[in-house]
């Protein structure tokens, strides 16, 4: 199946190669090792909630 904008010729899609699992079900990742890698056993107050979400934010008021 192609996928074509303006005429042209931009994607190909083709069949996954990978090989289903045993249990036929793809793998799940694994989001809390990833958090724990990240963050590890780290816990936020609120102030330091509040600093990162107003560090975010800044600059997209228009």
């Amino acid at each position: 199946m192609s996928i074509s904008k303006r005429g042209r010729i931009i994607a190909t899609l083709v069949p996954a190669l990978v090989a289903p699992l045993a249990s036929g079900e793809p793998a799940k990742p694994d989001i809390m090792a990833r958090l724990r890698a990240t963050w590890g056993e780290r816990v936020f107050t609120l102030k330091e909630v509040a600093a990162m979400r107003a560090e975010e934010l800044k600059g997209e008021e228009g």
